[in-house]
């Protein structure tokens, strides 16, 4: 037995010290890069390939751990042969002996002895364990400010030719020039008709039930999301280079922007001019088929002595004998005066008749957080510009948001129900909780509420649009 102890080779010997080195180099290196943060490929990496990373994190901790369990072992094994080579040692210490040195539990030791193996064994999971959390890479947010450029929509005379291509005033008649309208895909400088369909569903889940701010898509970058209202502002996330994708540890971007912040104030106007009149009413078959005039006065309405309806007059078509199933809205700018008037038949949409809708365009600042993870935008106001009367000198991008919301009523007209009127509906049951018809309580101001919502929703997105084509 000497001459298995002392005549061990040199290197059986040194291995254990070696193999106990390994961890000790790693361990000496993760605390020395305990503070620093990589950023970049690296983890870009780490991000995309989470599992791959943790499976190299297995392998590399369970490695280490194994590294320490032998030196632990080795080292065991040589103290015994020596223990043994001085003293004589009985059969059941032997057992226990081989047992603790090769790790492994044997059943038929003494149960001190047994207890003593089983917590060895176990004890030998902990380095790996360890280690599988020392080598796991953490993300972590750090508040770093970092400058950079952010390509916004600017409110100038240059670039007026934009929100001016669709409108044209001759006059005291106003035409909608769709012809001079240019843009690609979702990006477009006439919202209505190009947007109508996303403009009426903004409009249509303006509200929320609770109160809280409701989360609704941006139509030129559906992946993008405002968290509550955007305020007309923002048109340049999604679109700019900046806002497409997170780089490194860049996960958010805030700036500041000029924008209008729009405000509305809707009440009952039993006296209103607003209304539908029958033109026709033609029975075609079994079919009827009736046309109404939607048009009165506004408060701002042209009058120009032709009589009632001028200015403020179109057609819409129902292929009911009645009106039941027909609502329609002018909306018209006038010498800085904001207005939208809404007239219904005597049937399924009779909540929203004679309402009628001051709009205010107040210029502001805003700030405006984009969170590059999770694709949402949130607008804060900053402080009202009360010193200045318009960021444009003529405000013809507010004038041409109100042509835009008076247009989509012309181009949304439906034979057999109203697509405008489903949409305020279903705003207004979102709010109710329920359908608006059973309601015998609705309350006037929640009706009101309801249409403030959605046509501040509109607005805010033509003013989007609007800025969009500008980037």
């Amino acid at each position: 037995m000497a001459a298995s102890v002392y005549h061990e080779k040199t290197s059986r010997k040194l291995l254990p010290i070696l193999a106990a080195c390994v961890p000790l180099v790693v361990a000496a290196f993760l605390i020395a890069q305990s503070s620093h943060r990589y950023r970049g490929d690296l983890v870009d990496f780490v991000s995309k390939n989470r599992s791959a990373t943790q499976i190299v994190v297995q392998i590399l901790s369970h490695g280490l751990g194994l590294s320490q369990t032998y030196s632990v072992h080795a080292s065991e094994q040589l103290s015994f042969r020596l223990r043994l080579f001085q003293a004589p040692a009985r059969l059941e210490d032997l057992a226990f002996g081989v047992a603790l040195t090769t790790g492994r539990i044997d059943s038929l030791l003494a149960k001190l002895h047994c207890s003593i193996t089983i917590a060895a064994v176990a004890a030998c999971v902990i380095p790996g364990a360890l280690w599988a959390g020392a080598l796991t890479p953490l993300f972590v947010s750090a508040a770093v400010s970092h400058n950079s450029t952010m390509p916004i929509p600017a409110y100038t005379k240059a670039s007026a030719s934009i929100w001016d291509a669709e409108f044209q005033m001759e006059g005291n008649e106003l035409w909608n020039r769709v012809q001079n309208c240019s843009g690609v895909g979702l990006i477009t400088n006439c919202p209505v008709p190009a947007l109508q369909g996303l403009l009426l569903s903004s409009a249509g889940s303006a509200s929320t039930a609770d109160g809280s701010p409701r989360l609704h898509s941006k139509n030129d970058s559906p992946q993008w999301s405002y968290v509550g209202r955007s305020y007309g502002v923002g048109a340049s996330i999604g679109l700019s280079a900046a806002t497409r994708g997170s780089t490194g540890s860049v996960y958010s971007l805030s700036f500041i922007e000029y924008g209008y912040a729009t405000s509305m104030s809707c009440v009952y106007n039993t006296t209103s001019a607003y209304s539908l009149q029958l033109l026709t009413d033609t029975d075609i078959g079994p079919t009827s088929l009736s046309m109404y005039e939607a048009g009165g006065y506004l408060p701002n309405s042209f009058n120009n002595g032709i009589g009632k309806g001028t200015g403020e007059a179109y057609t819409v078509a129902s292929s009911s004998s009645d009106d039941t199933n027909i609502l329609a809205w002018s909306a018209r700018a006038i010498g800085g005066d904001n207005y939208v008037s809404v007239g219904t038949g005597a049937g399924r949409y009779t909540e929203f008749n004679t309402t009628q809708c001051k709009v205010v365009f107040t210029p502001s600042t805003f700030n405006i957080t984009a969170n590059l993870t999770s694709k949402t935008i949130t607008v804060t106001p900053i402080r009202r510009l009360d010193n200045v009367t318009s960021l444009l000198p003529n405000a013809t991008i507010t004038t041409n948001a109100m042509n835009s919301l008076n247009l989509l009523s012309r181009m949304s007209g439906t034979l057999y129900t109203s697509l405008l009127g489903d949409t305020l509906t279903r705003n207004l049951a979102t709010i109710v909780g329920g359908d608006p018809q059973s309601a015998l309580d609705l309350l006037n101001a929640t009706v009101l509420g309801s249409l403030q919502d959605s046509f501040t929703a509109i607005l805010g997105d033509v003013l989007v649009a609007y800025g969009a084509a500008q980037i």
